[in-house]
């Protein structure tokens, strides 16, 4: 329960664009934003032993028709992300973070749109650090 959790409170940041979770559909509404999330992670130990602190990271691809769409949907997805702090019962939760990975926007030479373009994307990485209040 933990993983979902967690996950779905950082999901539930993304607002106002389209947001596929997990998975593309095979015609996805353009501009996107792809939202992939690992299973927590252990980053802090009491002496005991005891978990005292998990990280969840989060992948978000931003994919559109231009590098001024990617741009647009990127700078909503920064604010929606940056610092917002989400609440989820029995956890004390910190601020979601970005994690630089210097990525430049780039085409997807894979993949040709119906318009003869390749679409762009950039992936952007984030971090939420979570402990148990209870």
């Amino acid at each position: 329960m933990t993983a979902d959790l967690l996950a779905r409170s950082v999901e539930s940041l993304v607002a106002g664009m389209t947001v596929y979770k997990g998975f593309v559909p095979k015609q996805p509404t353009f501009p996107y934003v792809l939202l992939s999330t690992n299973f927590p992670t252990v980053v802090e130990r009491a002496q005991s032993r005891l978990v005292q602190a998990q990280e969840l990271r989060v992948r978000t691809t931003v994919v559109g028709e231009s590098v001024q769409s990617v741009r647009i949907i990127g700078q909503k997805l920064s604010d929606s992300l940056e610092g917002a702090r989400p609440v989820v019962a029995g956890w004390s939760l910190g601020r979601v973070e970005s994690r630089p990975n210097d990525q430049d926007i780039i085409a997807d030479r894979d993949v040709t749109l119906a318009n003869g373009l390749n679409p762009v994307y950039a992936v952007m990485d984030w971090v939420l650090t979570a402990s148990r209040t209870t």
